[in-house]
């Protein structure tokens, strides 16, 4: 038979061990049933106007993925290391909204800017910016679609300050317009002009270069889709706003 101090202490060890199994597994009851208490953590926004409250997901202490940001301002929509990055809403505390992406926390590539106005219409504002910066209604104003394989560049610029509707096309190559053993080598054309969008009133020629033909068409209505044939080859360019316009081609042979 064992001692009464022998029984006391067993019984003693058998209740802290109890205790504590019942303390695991009440602790682990209370983690499944309540998971948020036990992951919590805060989650900082780096835009110091969106400081406040944050719901949404969470990477190294720095909102990061889809979540809503309130401070002054309010955000919801994609966030990386703490910036609004990615497809989201900003609304600024004075009304005024974007709706489009961004990027490290600025205004990036496309949106949709509503900026109230409370004394006539609100004004809205759709288009392309870099770094918070309006680029315009379109990222670039004009497409090149394509480009046969001896068409070695197609540059297009945009001549600031003219005021006409009209689009400018040179056309050179690297022999056209020399002379060989065989004679003289003939110099690139615009065989024809297929219009797939607007129009123009009409088409002159300056033919008078020895390397190079200059094609000019007048009083464009814009937007303007076209494809250039040269010979066997093809230049297609869109042209989505008015302007004066120039279109370099150069070819390879």
């Amino acid at each position: 038979m064992y001692s009464a101090n022998v029984l006391n202490s067993l019984n003693l060890m058998w209740i802290n061990q109890t205790t504590k199994t019942t303390m695991k597994v009440l602790f682990l009851l209370f983690s499944l049933s309540f998971p948020f208490i036990v992951t919590a953590q805060y989650c900082k926004v780096k835009v110091k106007a969106l400081e406040g409250k944050y719901d949404g997901g969470c990477k190294k202490d720095f909102a990061d993925g889809i979540g809503k940001a309130i401070g002054d301002d309010r955000y919801v929509g994609a966030f990386k290391a703490g910036y609004p990055n990615g497809k989201g809403k900003y609304t600024w505390k004075n009304g005024n909204w974007f709706d489009g992406y961004f990027k490290n926390g600025a205004l990036e590539v496309e949106g949709i800017m509503h900026l109230i106005r409370y004394s006539k219409n609100d004004s809205i504002v759709t288009g392309f910016w870099k770094n918070n910066v309006y680029l315009g209604e379109y990222e670039k104003p004009y497409k090149v679609h394509m480009k046969t394989s001896m068409v070695y560049s197609v540059d297009v610029t945009e001549e600031k300050n003219y005021g006409r509707n009209q689009i400018t096309i040179t056309l050179q190559s690297v022999s056209g317009g020399s002379v060989d053993i065989h004679g003289h080598i003939p110099k690139e054309e615009i065989t024809d002009i297929q219009i797939r969008k607007g129009s123009f009133r009409e088409r002159s020629i300056v033919d008078n270069m020895q390397k190079r033909n200059i094609y000019i068409l007048w009083d464009v209505i814009f937007p303007f889709w076209a494809i250039f044939k040269i010979g066997q080859d093809n230049v297609e360019v869109e042209f989505l706003k008015e302007g004066t316009w120039t279109v370099a081609i150069r070819m390879r042979g």
